[in-house]
């Protein structure tokens, strides 16, 4: 199964369950400032996670999430996308050392309800990894948030490293 067809049966699976999605002010929401640890020098930018192509609404082929600011070498960058955590939270282990304390080193997606989009290497000079998140044509959708958030473990770095960016909060609208 392709990465598109995942995508699309994880906002299919949200919709099933998106009576329990917290509602969002807005399509396409940052959820706080990213974190970064240990991978940039000190005063570079953090990793930001934006929405790109079309806004997030029923029907949407273009819709896509973008990933900038992650240190490129052999990074690998993986996208996490379900329901919105009712508070940050702690990241998992394989984040450290990332202090929860750290300005924006936190996590906006609920680690019970999510799912791991495939994951996207960094070339050797830059990474900006782009993940398609098509959205189906089905009216039961509108109003389903998720949160997405995209974490980096940087294997070339000594030692290795990690990055998490912003959380967002996806509305679909008609």
């Amino acid at each position: 199964m392709n990465a598109t067809r995942r995508s699309a049966r994880a906002l299919l699976l949200a919709a099933l369950l998106g009576a329990f999605a917290p509602a969002a002010a807005g399509q396409c929401v940052s959820l706080g400032p990213p974190g970064l640890v240990g991978c940039a020098p000190p005063g570079a930018a953090a990793p930001v996670l934006t929405c790109a192509g079309n806004s997030p609404a029923v029907g949407s082929a273009s819709f896509h999430l973008v990933a900038s600011g992650f240190p490129a070498g052999s990074s690998v960058v993986e996208l996490f996308l379900g329901f919105c955590a009712p508070t940050p939270i702690a990241p998992p282990a394989f984040v450290l050392p990332c202090p929860p304390a750290l300005l924006g080193c936190n996590v906006r997606v609920d680690l019970g309800a999510f799912f791991v989009i495939p994951p996207r290497i960094c070339g050797p000079t830059s990474c900006v990894p782009d993940w398609p998140l098509p959205i189906p044509n089905d009216s039961s959708l509108v109003g389903v948030t998720l949160c997405a958030q995209s974490i980096a473990i940087a294997l070339a770095a000594a030692p290795p490293c990690s990055a998490i960016s912003n959380g967002l909060s996806i509305t679909i609208i008609p």
